[in-house]
Order: C-alpha cells, then structure tokens, then sequence
C-alpha cells in the first residue's frame, strides 16, 4: 500500500471520529518533496476525509507569516541532505534561511530521546545576527519546555513544529485563547 493510500485511509478513520480539523504532524514528510507538497497532501486529507486540514509547514509557514517572520534560522535533528530540502522549501516559500543547523539523527527513535537541553544548545549553534525567527524543526523532538527560556535568551520568536501545528489547528476550529508560558506564537490571537 502507498504511503498516500496509508495517509488516505488514516484521514477516513479520523473524520469517522467526528474530528474538526486533521494535521498531518510530520514536518519533513510535508516539504519531502519539495514545492507544493504540503498543499498536495492537505487536498487528499481533505478529499478522502472531507475534513478540513493542514500540514506541520503549512502551519509552520502561516505561524511565520502571524509573527512577521523574513529570516529565519532552523534547528533540525535531521541529516544535511534533509535539512537542504528543508531550505529549499522555505526560501522557495519567502523566507530567508540565514542558517540550517541539524544534529544528523538516522532514526525517529534518535529524535525521540532528544530532549529541551538539546534544543537549547542546537538553537545556540544554529542562530544568526541575521536572523528574526527561530525555527526548531520535527514533530518527534521534543522542545516545548525550552521556547520561553529560548526566546527569553535569543530575543527572537521561537517557532517548533509541534506548536504551529497546534496553533494553526486551533485557529483553523476557532479557538484564539492565549496561552501565556510557551513562547510568543500562542500569544497571538491572530487567525491562520
């Protein structure tokens, strides 16, 4: 079975659970394929399930454009070949990648043994002067109890996957609560 079919399936099951939104939460399986990936897979989550929907980039992209985002530096668990797909994306998307730094994980069980501490340090490395916006990229490293105190030190807005996806879907149902403690994006009561 092709991953779209596998994708396909999952979104039916999840629109027989009566949900309102449907994130695709994997932020490199969303830009993988470059340009118009994200979108594409929106189209067959929204078709299959007739749900509305949205990717991790899709999110991470509209959560760039509600905090004014123009260059960004990323922080990723990921390999070079991986992150220079990732670059790609997002400049062919508008925005300038000052610097992409990854930590060369092979593995998603190597992600998910990472922790905040290794945010910390990788955003450290991978922040420019050049830079406005923060970017921690993968839904499977897990770096939300750093945002506040990563932005706090670097001064900018710190974006991860897991937040813009929350956010957007969010938005995307309704709800503009801000949510104080976990960086600047849920502060926002802007709509996606």
């Amino acid at each position: 079975m092709t991953l779209v079919r596998v994708l396909e399936q999952a979104a039916r099951k999840l629109a027989w659970a009566e949900v309102h939104v449907i994130v695709f939460a994997c932020t490199s399986g969303s830009f993988i394929h470059g340009l118009g990936w994200d979108s594409a897979l929106i189209g067959r989550i929204e078709a299959a399930a007739n749900v509305p929907a949205t990717t991790t980039t899709t999110a991470v992209l509209a959560a760039f454009n509600a905090i004014g985002a123009k260059n960004v530096a990323i922080a990723t668990p990921y390999l070079p070949e991986l992150n220079e797909i990732e670059k790609r994306f997002f400049e062919g998307n508008g925005f300038a990648v000052p610097s992409i730094v990854g930590l060369g994980c092979l593995t998603d069980q190597e992600i998910g043994r990472l922790g905040p501490e290794d945010a910390e340090t990788l955003v450290d490395v991978a922040d420019r002067p050049s830079a406005n916006t923060l970017f921690i990229s993968c839904t499977n490293f897990h770096v939300l109890d750093a945002v506040a105190s990563l932005e706090l030190r670097h001064r900018k807005p710190v974006v991860t996957s897991n937040l813009a996806g929350a956010w957007a879907a969010l938005r995307r149902i309704g709800i503009q609560d801000v949510v104080n403690g976990f960086g600047r994006l849920l502060t926002l009561s802007t709509s996606t």
